[in-house]
């Protein structure tokens, strides 16, 4: 099955154009002097699902966002618009949207925000209306306290919730004395959700959480059942609902879904917004099949479904998952709550700013707030997997720094084709959490050169340059460097300079080119004899190759960088066997 057809990019590494399997169409124009974008149109022939419009000020932030003549169920073309306030510190204070049909206004919204010195969200003004008439479920005024000793965890919104937290920062209780309500959450000892217990009038309902080896959650356990993840890309849920996900580096492009009481699966194709954002579902056969509109924060403005439409993506705002059994996103390192507009949880990636990265770190005040979400002005900034806000451009871009200063004319017109389709066989790749490295002064990896599947005698090659790179952590068990604890380190660290090429160090066939939480962007290569080799950390727009490719020993596929929870610059190298057993990459290479 054909996913994508083709992907197209810009002199400037700018996504222009992705053709669908199912024949529709998303173009991106870009202004010249800022190659900001200023139009997203998703259509399938007259049909215009996307037609969105954006300004902007003269630093970058959007001041609005229109979208003329689009489809919704009921076929009568709507406008809609969102408009954005910040202040001086580039924050948003206010936020207005309208859906309008025939000149009529169907929904709209108001948001007024106000902050404290050091960052906090001060007070929350919300008013949604549908037909002028006030939405009571997300209609409300919130007015926070936060404690002297936790300064950016909210202890009090109001006079009816109270929050409560740990040593460590993870929020453990919500009480609403105006519903009789309370929410109990628990955590194990790295810092992970593991439980909650929301009970109203007395009725508990539990819902219970599972991780694997590096921190990625595999089991959801709740009242809607039980859900088994299974890498990214394949979920089932229930066992009644077996969902298979397609992926096009870090952006969602398809769901496979199939019910149990149905003899065939239904597929989804998703067109997003600028954050990454779940905009517009079509069908197999590029029809519409569902849209959803956010709140600035996240929250789920408008979600509007065809006629007889069974299923609902739960991959919402910034394509993250909402848990119907808590209301909270899951976002991979943390989950939040898009009410509040607050993680429920620490940054993890704290100990990292203190080496100035990410964002500035220590030397960017606004990453000491621990909760905050998107830098306080969500619609520029999205945060990709719960550690570090990013700036939105890059969910479109594939090539932002240039490698090794080569001419941008080389990937003007730079098309993707479908020799190799993208298809859900390229998505199962094991899931991938933080990894972190220690600088120690230690070796190079030196690997011998190959002939057919794994590395024979010969000349000596390595993973970066001769005389690159030096070994900063190799595979086994070593103290982790964020929690103290020990922790097996399933793969080698080389450390090099930023944009050091990473040379393969097998030949074989780039099987995945993902973006995997703490692990950064990473390009998995399967060798001849099936093994698979991944590098991870890999700095943005250095990838050199697609799925699909073919490898030679020694090819320069990336360029060594610090995306995800890297320390600095470095490749971190896994070999994986069949079954998902690893091995040590010095050994293996030997």
């Amino acid at each position: 099955m054909q996913y994508v057809k083709s992907v197209h990019y810009d002199q400037y590494g700018n996504r222009t154009r992705v053709e669908y399997g199912n024949g529709v169409i998303t173009t991106y124009t870009y202004d010249e002097a800022m190659h900001r974008l200023v139009q997203l149109q998703t259509k399938r022939g007259d049909s215009s699902y996307q037609n969105i419009n954006y300004t902007y000020d003269k630093v970058g932030n959007i001041l609005t966002r229109t979208e003329n003549g689009v489809v919704m169920s009921d076929s009568n073309p709507k406008t809609i618009t969102h408009r954005y306030t910040y202040d001086t510190l580039y924050r948003l204070t206010e936020a207005q949207g309208s859906i309008k049909e025939d000149g009529n206004t169907v929904h709209s919204y108001t948001n007024t925000f106000t902050y404290s010195a050091i960052g906090n969200i001060m007070s929350k003004l919300q008013t949604v209306k549908v037909k002028g008439e006030q939405d009571p479920n997300l209609t409300y005024n919130y007015n926070y306290t936060y404690a002297s000793t936790k300064p950016h965890a909210v202890t009090n919104i109001n006079d009816n919730l109270t929050y409560r937290y740990d040593a460590n920062g993870n929020m453990t209780a919500v009480y609403d004395t105006a519903k009789n309500y309370s929410r109990i959450l628990q955590w194990d000892e790295e810092n992970r959700l593991i439980k909650t217990i929301d009970t109203t009038s007395g009725n508990s309902v539990i819902t219970s959480y599972t991780y694997d080896t590096k921190g990625m959650r595999i089991t959801k356990d709740g009242p809607y059942g039980k859900t088994v993840y299974i890498d990214t890309g394949y979920v089932e849920t229930n066992e009644a609902i077996v969902s298979n996900h397609v992926f096009m580096g870090n952006t969602r492009i398809a769901s496979i879904v199939k019910h149990k009481d149905e003899p065939q699966p239904a597929t989804y194709y998703f067109a997003t917004d600028h954050l990454g954002s779940s905009s517009v579902l079509t069908s197999n056969n590029g029809a519409y099949y569902e849209r959803i509109e956010y709140l600035p924060y996240g929250e789920v403005w408008v979600e509007d479904a065809a006629v007889n439409s069974n299923y609902r993506t739960p991959y919402k705002f910034t394509g993250k998952e909402l848990d119907k059994e808590t209301g909270l996103y899951y976002f991979g390192a943390r989950y939040y709550d898009a009410r509040i507009s607050r993680w429920i949880s620490t940054d993890p990636a704290l100990l990292l700013y203190v080496n100035g990265k990410p964002n500035g770190g220590v030397y960017n005040p606004v990453n000491i707030d621990l909760y905050k979400y998107g830098n306080n002005n969500p619609i520029r900034y999205y945060d990709p997997d719960g550690y570090a806000d990013k700036d939105g451009w890059e969910v479109f871009k594939y090539v932002d720094k240039l490698p090794w200063g080569e001419d941008p004319n080389k990937y003007k017109d730079n098309t993707t084709n479908t020799n190799s389709p993208i298809d859900n066989s390229n998505q199962n790749s094991t899931a991938k959490a933080e990894e972190k490295v220690e600088e120690t002064k230690q070796g190079v990896i030196n690997v011998q050169q190959n002939s057919n599947e794994k590395q024979k005698a010969g000349s000596v090659l390595e993973v970066v340059p001769n005389g690159v790179g030096r070994i900063t952590s190799r595979y086994g068990n070593r103290k982790h460097p964020i929690t103290g604890k020990e922790h097996f380190h399933e793969g080698t660290d080389v450390a090099a300079p930023e944009g050091t090429p990473i040379l393969s160090l097998t030949k074989g066939k780039v099987e995945s080119i993902t973006k995997r939480n703490g692990y950064g962007n990473q390009v998995a290569v399967k060798s001849d004899n099936g093994d698979n080799v991944t590098y991870s950390h890999i700095q943005s727009g250095s990838i050199r190759v697609k799925v699909g490719d073919d490898v030679n020993v020694g090819d320069h596929i990336a360029g060594v960088g610090d995306t995800g929870t890297a320390t600095g610059y470095h490749v971190h190298v896994e070999v994986i066997l069949p079954g998902g057993r690893r091995e040590n990459p010095e050994d293996y290479f030997k």
